[in-house]
């Protein structure tokens, strides 16, 4: 069974170059729900497979298998123009990090094992996480709190 990688991604661009990337998630989302197996911006490359997908006027918001699908995301950002940001956030695999594409171009800022393991869990049920001597409720807060910092 695959472990399940979150994407939150938002997107930047012309009215008419979102408005096309809109019309090509919907139609996405729709074929999705029709078939519960996945689906992927283009048959061609290797593209990896969106599922449980969610679209807003500024966010889109999907799960994959494993790792983020950013190879598909770049895809979408040449073929619309746009710009896109993906954050993701897989713990099982310890994968928390921000990616940049244009299309052309791409950042990926992520965290790497010594920040996860700066963040620990209070006690067993994990209801609290420890960072910096700070508490947290969640354990997604103090990862981005370590982003935010690698960020700058």
């Amino acid at each position: 069974m695959s472990n399940w990688c979150s994407n939150h991604v938002k997107f930047e661009g012309s009215g008419a170059n979102i408005h096309s990337l809109l019309g090509e998630l919907r139609k996405l989302e729709k074929e999705n729900k029709k078939t519960g197996l996945g689906v992927r911006p283009s048959e061609e490359g290797d593209l990896r497979y969106m599922f449980s997908l969610y679209i807003d006027d500024d966010l889109f918001f999907f799960e994959s298998k494993w790792v983020p699908a950013n190879d598909s995301l770049k895809f979408l950002a040449k073929k619309h123009r746009v710009t896109l940001e993906n954050s993701y956030y897989e713990p099982g695999m310890m994968l928390y990090g921000k990616w940049t594409s244009d299309g052309e171009t791409e950042k990926d800022i992520s965290l790497d094992r010594k920040d996860w393991a700066s963040v620990t869990a209070e006690d067993e049920e994990a209801s609290h996480f420890i960072y910096n001597g700070k508490e947290y409720e969640c354990e997604e807060d103090a990862l981005d709190l370590i982003l935010q910092e690698k960020l700058k």
